[in-house]
């Protein structure tokens, strides 16, 4: 409940609220913004904050949305769509007498870009700076999670052109991997502290997100055992068998079958030995100077790698 209310408490900070996380919704000053006059207007909006790190010319974005119409003509409705986008975002400030915060977008004759300074709250750049950070805590990757209410712009499309739902496609599968990362690193760190009644809730939704992951369905069944909700994990081995079955025709891996071996045979515990006590970083409201031993095993490593990964997603590529 404390962490949902610092979530909220963090968006009521802001005058523009951005969800494309889920079902597309803005709201200005808390009331939701419905006079969006065309599904273009909305797919300019959610490629200009996506795709925030820097000014795009204005025949890029006109081949974006009407790749079928000679320039010109597609140049004049992205200006009409433009004023249509400002009109109903409330952003008519005079730019070049306004604070840095003030518009929403910043514009030029020749460029359009989403003002990183304004006071927008969007919520794949929360997800995104979440999983980009060094040392995330738990309160991050619980707001990160938060966040996340379904597929990126769910129920969105614009059938008539394939270069925009190429475009919707992969951005769909790059936020569903980084919902996955963060629920995974989410799950991993209540269960090292014990907290396996708080990281149930994350595991289920994990494996609802990715019903074929046999490593999501084998950190819910460890979970749920460590909870003491033997016939659960058992259970959960025959879910994932049968999802298995029906989706690709396949039997369990040997891992997850060995797992099920040893949770029936009751040699799975989580014993006080087994509970490592988490870095400093990650408990919320522990302080950084903190001197006490950390185990460390190749989890971080692995940790590390899963943060590049999300790093180059994001376009922030380097080498490993």
């Amino acid at each position: 409940m404390i962490l949902e209310m610092a979530y909220e408490s963090e968006k009521a900070m802001t005058h523009i609220i951005i969800h494309l996380l889920g079902p597309f919704e803005v709201s200005l000053n808390g009331e939701p913004l419905t006079k969006f006059r065309s599904d273009k207007v909305r797919a300019l909006l959610a490629y200009l904050c996506v795709e925030s790190d820097g000014a795009h010319r204005r025949e890029k974005l006109a081949g974006l949305l009407w790749p079928d119409f000679p320039e010109t003509h597609a140049r004049t409705n992205l200006r009409r769509t433009l004023s249509d986008l400002r009109d109903v975002i409330g952003d008519r400030v005079e730019q070049g007498n306004a604070l840095p915060s003030a518009n929403l977008l910043r514009i030029t004759r020749q460029t359009i870009q989403f003002n990183l300074e304004s006071e927008a709250w969007v919520d794949v750049k929360t997800i995104i700076k979440t999983l980009a950070a060094a040392h995330p805590t738990i309160a991050d990757l619980e707001a990160g999670v938060a966040c996340c209410r379904g597929e990126f712009m769910a129920g969105f499309s614009i059938p008539d052109n394939t270069i925009f739902e190429e475009w919707l496609l992969f951005q769909r599968e790059r936020f569903s991997r980084l919902t996955l990362d963060a629920l995974q690193r989410l799950i991993e760190a209540y269960a090292t502290e014990g907290a396996y009644t708080r990281a149930l809730p994350h595991a289920w939704r994990q494996v609802k997100l990715d019903p074929v992951s046999e490593k999501a369905h084998r950190q819910l069944m460890r979970i749920l055992t460590y909870d003491g909700q033997t016939s659960k994990a058992l259970a959960q081995y025959e879910t994932c068998r049968e999802i298995l079955l029906e989706e690709m025709g396949i039997e369990p891996s040997e891992e997850t079958a060995a797992l099920y071996r040893l949770i029936k045979n009751g040699e799975l515990t989580a014993s006080e030995q087994e509970k490592i006590r988490l870095p400093a970083f990650l408990v919320e409201g522990e302080g950084a100077e903190d001197k006490r031993a950390v185990f460390v095993d190749r989890e971080s490593e692995l940790t590390r790698l899963n943060q590049s990964l999300v790093q180059v997603l994001a376009g922030q590529g380097h080498v490993v």
